[in-house]
């Protein structure tokens, strides 16, 4: 793995990732100028998953992140990292949650938080992860 990365905003760098491993970990030190108010999320993107870093907050006249991430997650150099907005909804699985039918797909939540969207409760699901109702 590298030690620099940079961290692009649609298709323009705005800061950068310093990688660090220490024991079974890697620690990604990440710092932005962010391009205007608003929160935004890191996501860590290999060619098979999308890995959510979390969101940025003030410090040392820009915006930091850390996060430290177990090394097997990470089988791949080709890592791109990606700001987006907080509510930008095009890295999201969101499917709708009926409390009166049968949720076929309970394990896949392991990684998934629950979001309301129109009112109605629904479940975010991890990037590349697909659901299908069960009509039981």
């Amino acid at each position: 793995m590298q030690e620099l990365y940079d961290i692009c905003f649609r298709d323009v760098k705005i800061g950068q990732v310093r990688v660090t491993k220490q024991g079974l970990y890697y620690v990604f030190r990440c710092m932005v100028t962010l391009p205007q108010q608003g929160s935004y999320r890191l996501w860590a993107e290999t060619k098979d998953k999308a890995i959510d870093f979390g969101l940025f907050v003030p410090g040392n006249g820009c915006f930091e992140l850390t996060k430290r991430v177990p090394v097997k997650n990470f089988a791949s150099d080709h890592i791109s990292f990606v700001l987006r907005d907080n509510e930008e909804k095009s890295m999201e699985n969101w499917v709708p949650i009926d409390p009166n039918a049968h949720f076929a797909y309970i394990t896949l939540l392991e990684n998934a938080r629950l979001k309301h969207r129109d009112g109605i409760p629904g479940a975010v699901l991890q990037k590349g992860t697909t659901a299908r109702w069960d009509p039981r």
